[in-house]
């Protein structure tokens, strides 16, 4: 068994690395049950990580040395929708929350994250209507080759704010493959062409929910002044990260979204499934240090089970 040698401080790693990340996606619009309308949308969002504790920035392999960290991270994004389901001409999700990381020795890693988020009209944004999302899991390494999570998570990734267990594996069959698996969150596979480059194919839900506050009601779906609008789908995708180098990588997506449920208050619809594309681009700040295996990804994605691609 290989086991990883410690890192070099003061080198940052990838969990304690200041990162900002640009998002942007476009989902076609499509038919709304019988209506004479469709729903779709186009959104960007902007991402950001800040270290706010690196405790000792190393790792031994013996495990006498804890880690600890604590990182502030946040992201602001717009959505808008098209196809004439809502009258609404944007709509603004901000979240803003910190993750705590704790490893000892290279095999078991302990994470927890919580976020405070608002979701609004943009015309109407405030803090009214703030509500709380987060996680918290063990990560146990096994070998090279296998290990898996546990944990809980309370998500509003389903349109409604849910508490739901979270089991998961990930395993390499050889070097180049990686199957991840994270119930209720994910299933992903991945292959690594090289150091800079992987494809993946993944299944995952997509969904959240914004409060509405309807000024003109001119339309039959927005009855009330006040009222909340709800998505939900799951999506399938194939993405291609690549690195240009350790701070920069560009990760081009494309997929496709099954029937999306719509909810405005207690009136439900169903739109008609779709196709999205989307394309990201990630810099993180520093160089890349020498680390165990266990910490090499980024806590934008911790939920996954290993998304960053291997140096070695």
């Amino acid at each position: 068994m290989r086991e990883t040698s410690a890192q070099v401080w003061p080198g940052p790693h990838p969990l304690l690395s200041s990162r900002i990340k640009a998002n942007i996606e476009s989902h076609i619009a499509s038919q709304v049950d019988t209506l004479a309308t469709k729903f779709g949308y186009e959104k960007a969002e902007l991402e950001f990580g800040i270290p706010l504790y690196r405790g000792k920035d190393w790792l031994t392999a013996t495990g006498n040395t804890p880690l600890i960290g604590i990182t502030l991270q946040g992201a602001g994004a717009i959505m808008k929708p098209e196809g004439g389901f809502l009258d609404s001409d944007k709509l603004l999700r901000a979240r803003l929350g910190s993750n705590f990381i704790y490893a000892k020795g290279t095999r078991n890693l302990f994470m927890a994250n919580i976020q405070g988020i608002v979701a609004d009209e943009l015309n109407s944004f405030s803090l009214d209507g703030l509500y709380i999302n987060g996680s918290a899991f063990w990560r146990h390494r096994q070998n090279d080759q296998f290990g898996w999570t546990l944990g809980l998570t309370y998500t509003s990734v389903y349109a409604y704010n849910k508490l739901l267990p979270v089991i998961g594996f990930s395993y390499r069959p050889t070097k180049e493959d990686l199957i991840s698996i994270l119930l209720p969150i994910t299933i992903q596979y991945t292959h690594f062409f090289n150091r800079a480059t992987a494809l993946s194919a993944t299944i995952k839900p997509n969904g959240g929910f914004y409060n509405m506050n309807n000024e003109d009601n001119d339309t039959i779906l927005m009855l009330y002044k006040n009222s909340t609008f709800r998505h939900r789908n799951f999506l399938f995708s194939i993405n291609l990260n690549h690195k240009f180098s350790y701070q920069f990588s560009i990760q081009p997506e494309i997929g496709l979204e099954n029937n999306t449920e719509l909810f405005v208050d207690d009136f439900k619809f169903q739109a008609s499934s779709s196709v999205y594309v989307r394309i990201a681009f990630r810099y993180k700040f520093g160089r890349r240090a020498n680390i165990a295996p266990i910490l090499d990804f980024d806590p934008a994605d911790f939920t996954t089970a290993d998304p960053e691609i291997p140096e070695k």
